[in-house]
């Protein structure tokens, strides 16, 4: 007698995010005996995760949820994950509460996947561990901080397992020494980024502005007061909005900066700046928890700044100062450490290892 599938269903925020690029990339499970789905949640679906899934050929469940309603849609959110009845459910966002009803009562497995910053956490972050800890069969950290804050006690159930990202390799992507720099920023604009920071460098430091265009690909709760910041110090010309970009534009975005520059108040473990390596665009990073874990490890694996607009200034005049050698060096670095540590097929092998044990 043939075995039923399994089915696996990823829940995750609908909005651009580096949690959601996560679970997109853990689609490679559909086989004879594994099927996955996904489940999002959130006041609407980025354009780039819609494009995604349909690559994949996987349909879209959705349940609208805006910011501050989560105990209210509990109910709608059992609903649609009893209508896909999955046997193991992967956690990627705060709806621990409908899922914890699948543990108690359905009996189903649930792993848990923590995305959030060691230094960013608030109430409902713990909450999920805490609730993860004592009923869920296991939890995953994306780095060696959180694991180790959380796991003082040795528990079996909690692992570290490295994000994983698309390769965003560009072979033709070949620097030369000038005088005007191209800046990336990507992902969401949220409180837990510090886009400002680039624009403030334009109003302490003017003459900047005839050296530098800062271009930033995303969206997010804190977009609007961004840009009205850049109109209010008429820095438009210098400041570029390209909105949301899926993965193939984003590649393309990728080739056209020299330098990519992750502003950040923490992470747990950016999605962006593992793009950032695999593409071979240097990476300037902010000196945060989550970040520095990787970001400076060992010489041209990126650089950091310390979050003021000096020492901002002072490693970005280092990177327009670098001969093309050296930023080769920065490149190839950057590249060897993001295939050795996080390409796709060590991250995804490492979740089947756990998704086997489980079902």
């Amino acid at each position: 007698m043939q075995k039923k599938n399994k089915l696996i269903l990823h829940v995750m925020h609908s909005e651009i995010g580096g949690a959601g690029d996560i679970a997109l990339n853990l689609n490679s499970f559909d086989n004879r005996l594994l099927k996955t789905q996904y489940l999002m949640t959130g006041p609407k679906i980025f354009y780039g995760f819609k494009n995604k899934l349909k690559k994949i050929k996987k349909k879209i469940f959705f349940q609208k949820i805006k910011k501050g309603s989560h105990f209210i849609k509990i109910i709608r959110v059992i609903k649609k994950i009893n209508k896909i009845n999955p046997d193991l459910i992967i956690l990627h966002n705060y709806q621990v509460l409908p899922t914890l009803y699948f543990k108690l009562f359905r009996k189903k497995k649930i792993i848990y996947v923590d995305h959030m910053s060691i230094k960013l956490k608030k109430f409902k972050d713990y909450l999920c561990i805490f609730l993860s800890t004592i009923f869920f069969d296991k939890i995953i950290f994306v780095n060696n901080e959180n694991y180790n804050k959380f796991n003082l006690i040795k528990n079996p159930k909690k692992k570290v397992i490295f994000n994983g990202s698309s390769d965003f390799f560009l072979r033709d992507k070949i620097y030369k020494k000038k005088n005007y720099l191209k800046i990336g920023i990507s992902g969401r604009i949220n409180h837990l980024k510090y886009h400002s920071i680039a624009i403030d460098l334009f109003k302490i430091y003017p003459f900047l502005q005839k050296k530098i265009k800062i271009l930033i690909a995303g969206s997010g709760e804190n977009k609007k007061n961004l840009m009205r910041y850049v109109h209010k110090y008429k820095l438009n010309k210098n400041v570029i909005f390209v909105g949301e970009l899926d993965e193939k534009n984003l590649k393309k975005w990728f080739c056209k900066i020299d330098l990519y520059l992750h502003p950040s108040f923490g992470e747990a473990m950016s999605s962006s700046i593992l793009q950032a390596m695999s593409s071979c665009t240097p990476i300037l990073a902010s000196n945060v928890s989550g970040v520095n874990s990787v970001i400076g490890k060992k010489k041209y694996l990126g650089l950091l700044f310390n979050n003021n607009i000096k020492d901002l200034k002072t490693k970005i005049n280092y990177f327009m100062n670098l001969e093309s050698d050296e930023y080769n060096l920065f490149q190839r670095v950057q590249r060897e450490y993001f295939l050795k540590n996080h390409n796709l097929d060590l991250f995804r092998m490492q979740y089947q290892k756990v998704i086997n044990e489980l079902i």
